[in-house]
């Protein structure tokens, strides 16, 4: 008798790879600070920090999708609301380079209250209408 397995089936990645890799990138934009934070009150605005989180639409997604090109690799970018808005040529671009574009949120830096369904609800709208335009 065969031995049970927890794998419904036999799994075989094409060509006989041994590996799959799947590419996760973020395209993000912030109203108070990015990543990269310095002092500041929580409620203004680090211009020094956006400025690091600009990199990422003026030169990074052109320097990444150059390497995906290279290699013949397809991202899932996740992208937030605000950077499709401000940013739609970018998110036309990875779109018609064969990306996948993912809702991210509608900007990084502020979070939503959780209590909120309605909120919530208008928020996803608002973040597929502005992704799917762009895109």
């Amino acid at each position: 008798m065969a031995r049970p397995t927890r794998y419904p089936r036999e799994w075989h990645w094409p060509n006989g790879a041994k590996i799959a890799v799947s590419v996760g990138l973020a395209l993000e934009d912030f109203r108070y600070k990015s990543q990269v934070t310095t002092e500041t009150a929580a409620s203004k605005v680090n211009h020094f920090s956006l400025s690091f989180g600009d990199y990422g639409w003026k030169t990074g997604i052109w320097r990444l999708m150059d390497l995906m090109d290279e290699f013949d690799v397809k991202a899932n970018m996740t992208v937030n609301g605000r950077a499709a808005e401000r940013h739609p040529d970018v998110v036309a671009e990875v779109a018609k380079a064969g990306h996948e574009i993912a809702g991210h949120g509608w900007e990084n830096d502020v979070l939503m209250s959780d209590d909120d369904p309605e909120a919530e609800r208008r928020e996803i709208q608002r973040c597929t209408k502005v992704l799917t335009d762009a895109a």
